[in-house]
C-alpha cells in the first residue's frame, strides 16, 4: 500500500474540466405521491415556471413557491418536453424532490490553486473545481465572486442568500487579479459594498501567498474589509497550501509560509484583532490553526472566536479542542481504564501532533488510558502539507506498520475521511487500512468529547472489534 501516485503527465480526465451544463428548471425525482388538480407531476418533469416567474432551479422554485398557498406550474413533460400548467398547492409542492444542483465550474486561474496541484489517479470529483454562489450559500463553499453577473447579483439580493463565503486574498485590485489569474475581474469591494447595503452577512478568507498579500498589502486589505462590518461577519487568513507536483506540473513557483512568516502575520493580525475588538466588541480576523502550530504561538482563548463561523476553515478548531478538554477534566468518564483486550494507537496530522499529545498524556496520567500517537508525515503531497484532513491512507498505512503497530485498535479522526466516513482522498478505504495492518479501525469525531464516545463504545465492546468490520 506504500504507493506512488500516478505521473502528473497524465491529464485530468476532460469530462472534469469542462463546464457544468444543467438545462433551465427544477427537474422533479419524486412527486410523493400526490394528485395534482390538473394532473400529476411526475418524476422526470422538468418545472420551468411557478405563478408566471421562471425557474432556473431548484432555489427558485423553493423561494417563488413559498410566496401563495396555491402555485400554478409550467412544466416540461417527455423527450419531446410538451408544455403543460398544473396547479398543485403549497404543502403538496413541499413534499417535491428535486434532481440536486450541479455546480457552475470556476474561470479563474488561481496561481495556489490546491486542485491543480493534485496529482492524477484520484477521486473525479476531487477535481471538480465550483465557483457557484448557490452551493456558497448552501454549502459554505468559498467563492470568488470574480465572475458573478449582475442578473446573479440581483437574484442573491431578492432572494437573500446569506450567509456566503467570499474568497477575498486581496482588497488591491492588480495584487487580487494576479493572484485569481485574471486580467480583470468583478470589482471585490464593490460588491460586497452591495452586499452590505442590503444586509446580507459574508464571511470572508484570505490565502496568504508570502510575498504577494502579505505585509502592507494584508493590512489594508483587513481595513477594507472591516470598513463592511457587521456585513463582513468575519475574516480567516490562511497560509496557502503547496503540494511537491507544483513543479513538475510548471505552475507559478510560490513558497510556503515560514516560521517567522508566520509569526509576522499573527502579529499583524493580532494587532488589528485588538482594534477591532475595541471598536466592535469582535475581534473580526482570524489566524488560521495552521498559523498558530506553525509559529509555535499561544491560540487564543475560545470565547474569541464568536461561534466559530469558519471552524470548518480550519479557524478555532484548536481552541474548541481546548474547550472540550477543559469541560472533560471537571466529569466523570463513562469509561473504565483496563477495559478494552487490546492496546491502542491513534493518528493525526504533523502540525497537530504535538498539542494532541499533551491531550493524550494528561489522558494516561488522569485516567490510565494509554494510547500511542501517530504523527503522520504527508509523504503523498509533501513536507509542506501536514494537516490531518490531508493524510492519505497509504501514508497511514506505511506508517503504522513502520512503527510497527499493527494488531492494535487503531482511532482515525473522521476529518480524514470523506462525508460517509468509508475511504480517504487516495481512496484507500478503511476495510484496506484493517486488511494491511490487522488493526481495528475506529472513527472518531476529532475532539476530546468524540474519542471520549469512541473510548466507551471501545470499552463496551469487549472484543475490540472495529467499525470498518462491521
Amino acid at each position: 500500500m506504500c504507493r506512488e501516485p500516478a505521473s502528473a503527465d497524465r491529464w485530468t480526465p476532460l469530462s472534469f474540466r469542462r463546464r457544468a451544463f444543467q438545462p433551465p428548471g427544477a427537474c422533479v425525482v419524486s412527486a410523493g405521491g400526490f394528485e395534482a388538480e390538473n394532473g400529476t407531476v411526475r418524476p422526470g418533469d422538468r418545472i420551468v415556471a411557478v405563478n408566471d416567474r421562471d425557474v432556473r432551479d431548484e432555489l427558485d422554485f423553493r423561494f417563488y413557491g413559498g410566496q401563495s398557498s396555491w402555485l400554478r406550474l409550467k412544466v416540461l413533460r417527455g423527450q419531446n418536453g410538451r408544455a403543460l400548467t398544473v396547479r398543485i398547492r403549497r404543502e403538496d409542492a413541499s413534499r417535491l424532490t428535486f434532481e440536486p444542483l450541479r455546480p457552475a465550474r470556476c474561470r479563474n486561474r488561481c496561481i495556489f490553486c490546491f486542485v491543480d496541484q493534485l496529482p492524477p489517479g484520484l477521486r473525479p470529483s476531487l477535481y471538480l473545481k465550483d465557483e457557484d454562489y448557490r452551493f456558497s450559500f448552501l454549502y459554505g463553499n468559498f467563492v470568488t465572486l470574480s465572475t458573478l453577473a449582475d442578473a446573479e447579483l440581483r437574484r442573491i439580493l431578492e432572494q437573500r442568500m446569506q450567509p456566503l463565503y467570499v474568497s477575498v486574498h486581496a482588497t488591491e485590485e492588480r495584487v487580487r487579479n494576479l493572484l485569481l489569474g485574471r486580467r480583470k475581474s468583478r470589482d471585490i469591494l464593490e460588491t460586497l459594498g452591495t452586499l452590505a447595503a442590503h444586509g446580507l452577512t459574508v464571511h470572508t478568507q484570505i490565502v496568504l501567498c508570502p510575498g504577494i498579500n502579505d505585509g502592507d498589502v494584508l493590512v489594508q486589505t483587513l481595513e477594507d474589509l472591516a470598513a463592511l462590518y457587521p456585513s463582513v461577519a468575519s475574516i480567516a487568513v490562511v497560509p496557502v497550501g503547496l503540494t511537491r507536483y507544483r513543479r513538475e506540473k510548471g505552475l507559478t513557483p510560490l513558497r510556503a509560509v515560514t516560521r517567522r512568516e508566520a509569526v509576522q502575520a499573527l502579529a499583524v493580525i493580532s494587532k488589528m484583532a485588538e482594534r477591532y475588538w475595541k471598536r466592535f466588541r469582535d475581534p473580526l480576523v482570524h489566524g488560521a490553526d495552521e498559523l498558530y502550530l506553525k509559529a509555535g504561538l499561544r491560540f487564543p482563548s475560545p470565547a474569541r472566536y464568536g461561534d466559530f463561523p469558519q471552524w470548518e476553515n480550519g479557524v478555532g478548531m484548536v481552541a474548541s479542542f481546548d474547550a472540550a478538554w477543559r469541560r472533560q477534566r471537571t466529569k466523570r468518564t463513562d469509561f473504565l481504564p483496563g477495559s478494552w483486550v487490546r492496546p491502542m494507537a491513534a493518528v493525526t496530522g504533523e502540525l497537530a501532533f504535538p498539542h494532541v499529545r499533551q491531550y493524550l498524556d494528561w489522558l494516561e496520567r488522569s485516567r490510565g488510558i494509554r494510547i500511542h500517537l501517530v504523527g503522520v508525515r504527508n509523504r503523498f503531497f509533501g513536507r509542506h502539507v501536514g494537516v490531518a484532513g490531508l493524510v492519505t491512507g497509504g501514508d497511514l498505512i506505511c506508517q503504522i506498520k513502520e512503527a510497527r503497530l499493527g494488531g492494535r485498535i487503531l482511532l482515525i479522526p473522521a476529518v480524514m475521511l470523506d462525508r460517509e466516513q468509508r475511504q480517504f482522498l487516495d481512496d484507500v478505504t478503511l476495510a484496506d487500512v484493517e486488511r494491511e495492518t490487522g488493526c481495528s479501525v475506529w472513527v472518531f469525531r476529532a475532539d476530546p468529547e468524540g474519542l471520549e464516545a469512541a473510548l466507551a463504545e471501545i470499552g463496551r465492546n469487549g472484543s475490540g472489534k472495529g467499525c470498518a468490520s462491521g
